[in-house]
C-alpha cells in the first residue's frame, strides 16, 4: 500500500522562511524530510530577499557585539541586560497579537461596511482611527513607541459600526481607506 503524503501548511513555512529561519530549523519545527523542504525551496525560487539578508547580517553582527557586552559586564549590568531582552520580546509578541487584532478588526469592518451596517460618518472615523491606532501598535516605527494593547483594544470594541446611508462615492472612499492599512 502506498504512503500517504503527509500536508504541511507551506503558506506558513513560507512565511518562517521569510523571517529567516534556516532550512534545519523548519524542518525541526514543522517535521519536514530534508528532501521535500529542498524541493520545495527549489521548484518555488525562494530566496531571502535582500532586505532580510541585510537585517539577519546586521542582527548576527550586533548579536555578537551584545554577547561580548555581557560577558564584560558586572552582575548588576548583566541583569539589565536581561531585563531589557525580556521586555524586548514581550514587546514583540504585543505586536505580533496587535498584528492579528488588526486583520481581524479591518475584516469585521468591510464585512459590516459590504453588509451596509454603517449608519453615520462618524462611525466610520471611528473604526479608521482605531485601525490607525491597532495599526501603529502593530507596525511601530522605533524602540520609543509605547505599546497600550489594553487602550488599543478597548477602543476597537467599544466602536460599534453601522452606516447603512451611505452614497457608492463614500462606500469607495471608505473601502481605499480601508485598503490602504493593509
Amino acid at each position: 500500500m502506498a504512503k500517504a503524503k503527509k500536508s504541511y501548511d507551506w503558506f506558513q513555512i513560507k512565511l518562517d522562511f521569510d523571517k529567516g529561519l534556516t532550512q534545519a530549523e523548519l524542518r525541526k519545527k514543522y517535521g519536514i524530510p530534508a528532501g521535500t523542504l529542498g524541493s520545495r525551496i527549489k521548484r518555488d525560487g525562494w530566496v531571502l530577499s535582500q532586505e532580510q539578508t541585510s537585517t539577519l547580517d546586521e542582527f548576527r553582527a550586533v548579536s555578537a557585539k551584545l554577547s561580548e557586552n555581557y560577558y564584560n559586564a558586572n552582575e548588576s549590568q548583566q541583569k539589565e541586560m536581561v531585563d531589557r531582552v525580556e521586555i524586548i520580546l514581550e514587546d514583540n509578541e504585543l505586536v505580533v497579537n496587535n498584528r492579528k487584532l488588526l486583520r481581524v478588526f479591518q475584516n469585521k469592518m468591510l464585512k459590516i461596511l459590504k453588509d451596509g451596517g454603517y449608519e453615520t460618518a462618524l462611525e466610520i472615523r471611528q473604526g479608521v482611527s482605531s485601525i490607525k491606532d491597532i495599526e501603529a501598535v502593530a507596525n511601530p516605527q522605533s524602540n520609543k513607541q509605547e505599546i497600550n494593547i489594553q487602550n488599543t483594544q478597548q477602543v476597537a470594541q467599544s466602536n460599534q459600526l453601522n452606516l447603512k446611508e451611505l452614497s457608492d462615492d463614500e462606500l469607495e472612499t471608505l473601502n481605499n481607506i480601508l485598503s490602504k492599512t493593509n
